[in-house]
């Protein structure tokens, strides 16, 4: 390149920086509006309330602010002096010193700092999203110095990344975490461009994303700062971290249920969690065997479909009381369902074991027919037909004067007069025997009732009735019993059944006496004599040839 190429190319660069130095603030005081690029965030949230930006150094954070007002913190975290305490009176010298150092030339006023929460109410877990907006809101421009912007939160939130919103926060540099003695922050730094410095009504906008780990309200803090700059500038914002959650338990409130009781389900709902509960309602999905009767007040219900009429506050419960009757035995499941406007549905449930205690008795006649002072003994079956075993079964004996109880014979049977009472369980299914015999005092029919109970079967008789004969004894009479006509009838049996009662009927024929055994016709006595000789005629003639 000659000499004259370079001479033209001095000149080019030296009117060009003529004519930048030329460029006063006034001259870009009336940069319209439309020049001002937008951000991203809603239009609702760009009219910020007062309440949302704070030009103070004395706002709340983890990292203690107070300390340091008087101070700034460097690109290395290290704190410098603030300039803004150098005295109006200064030296020409000293002021014309501190322009031409790497320090941030502007008015206090001049830059200002906001933070905006995205989500003002989140559900634990999920995440929040805070805009910052640095913006140019004096009369003049910033030049030579970046401007940095510390960020940091509560515990509770973790950072997980940034977003930059174009055009100018392209240009933004995030620096990453740092760790000092005074907190954890993260930091990004705006670097200025000589050439072309930070305007009145530029902005840098960017959003910081965080994790919620914990339930309760969270500030998120920002702070703004330059090397020479007259103060720092913060703001926060916070977000209410939600954590909606609630216990349902489902208890019976009968201990014992048997078929044909009224019981009732408590349902109890509490509200654990940090917010209101609203719209709970419960589906409770009860068996045919379950007959619907009644809930308690405080609840409307609708084809199977309980609803509380109001909220449900932090700590409190909600109770429903449904009222059943018992139609079926076995085992019963009842559901319910709770759901709420801010939770998903949990489901409780109850399995209620409804008893049938039953016992059916059989009573036999060993001796049919005795005569008087002879034994009859009679033999006493007691099954338990029901679901659930039963224990203290007690059999009572009820028989006439002529009848006396001489003893009794089972295994596991005790007697107290005439109460015989079974000192094991008796299994479902299973059956236990008792023997009792008599003695027999009169001729006659008697009639000897028993009856039976047991700690389920309360107030429960079941009775059987047993008809035996006594034969009258003639000692005058010599004449032998003819066996067929002493044997008694065949058996008219009857068996009915009431409830929980079983009776069997056996009727008895009366056997004939000894005075009407003897006036049984046996037949004409001369007509056997005739035969007897006419033999002994044929006999002796037949000898004789």
């Amino acid at each position: 390149m000659n000499s004259k190429s370079i001479k033209i190319s001095l000149l080019f660069f030296i009117t060009l920086f003529l004519l930048i130095s030329s460029v006063s603030a006034s001259d870009i005081e009336n940069v319209s509006n439309d020049e001002v690029i937008s951000s991203d965030i809603s239009k609702n949230n760009a009219d910020l309330s007062s309440n949302d930006v704070y030009q103070s150094d004395n706002s709340e954070s983890s990292i203690n602010r107070d300390k340091i007002n008087n101070s700034t913190y460097s690109e290395d975290g290290d704190v410098q002096d603030d300039y803004s305490n150098i005295d109006s009176d200064k030296s020409i010298s000293e002021k014309n010193s501190l322009k031409n150092s790497n320090n941030l030339r502007c008015s206090p006023g001049t830059l200002n700092i906001t933070k905006i929460s995205l989500n003002k109410t989140v559900n634990l877990g999920e995440q929040v999203t805070f805009t910052i907006i640095v913006k140019n809101v004096g009369s003049e421009a910033v030049y030579n110095t970046p401007i940095t912007i510390d960020d940091w939160a509560d515990d509770g939130l973790i950072f997980d990344h940034y977003d930059s919103i174009e055009p100018y926060a392209s240009n933004l540099q995030f620096k990453g975490l740092q760790q000092t003695g005074l907190g954890d922050f993260y930091r990004w730094e705006y670097p200025i461009n000589p050439f072309w410095p930070f305007y009145p009504g530029y902005q840098i906008q960017f959003n910081v994303t965080y994790n919620t780990t914990k339930p309760g309200e969270f500030y998120n803090h920002v702070n703004l700062w330059a090397p020479g700059y007259p103060e720092q500038v913060q703001a926060n914002n916070s977000t209410f971290v939600k954590d909606p959650e609630f216990t349902v338990e489902k208890v019976l409130a009968n201990n014992d249920v048997k078929l044909g009781d009224i019981i009732i389900y408590n349902i109890i709902i509490k509200n654990t969690g940090n917010v209101e509960l609203g719209n709970i309602t419960v589906k409770d999905e009860f068996p045919a065997a379950l007959e619907y009767i009644s809930a308690n007040e405080g609840w409307t219900y609708d084809n199977g479909v309980f609803k509380l009429n109001n909220p449900l506050a932090v700590n409190s419960t909600a109770k429903l009381d449904i009222t059943f009757k018992v139609n079926s035995a076995g085992n019963i499941t009842n559901i319910a369902i709770v759901s709420t406007n801010e939770t998903e549905n949990k489901t409780a449930n109850n399995t209620t074991f409804v008893k049938d205690p039953k016992l059916n008795i059989e009573k036999i006649t060993i001796t049919k027919s005795v005569k008087a002072g002879e034994d009859v003994v009679f033999k006493i079956i007691i099954k338990n037909i029901g679901n659930v075993d039963l224990n203290k079964i007690k059999l009572t004996e009820s028989y006439p004067n002529q009848l006396i109880l001489k003893s009794y014979s089972g295994e596991g049977w005790t007697r107290n007069n005439d109460v015989f009472t079974y000192g094991n369980s008796l299994k479902v299914n299973e059956s236990v025997t008792l023997y009792i015999t008599f003695e027999t005092t009169v001729a006659g029919n008697f009639t000897n009732i028993v009856s039976v109970d047991s700690d389920l079967t309360n107030n429960t008789n079941a009775t059987n009735t047993t008809e035996f004969t006594v034969i009258k004894n003639d000692t005058n009479n010599t004449t032998e019993e003819n066996d067929t006509d002493n044997t008694p009838e065949d058996d008219d049996t009857e068996i009915t059944t009431d409830d929980n009662v079983t009776k069997i009927y056996t009727k008895k024929t009366l056997n004939r006496s000894n005075e009407e055994i003897s006036n049984i016709k046996t037949g004409n006595p001369f007509f056997v004599l005739l035969v007897v000789i006419i033999g002994l005629i044929i006999g002796t003639y037949y000898r004789k040839k």
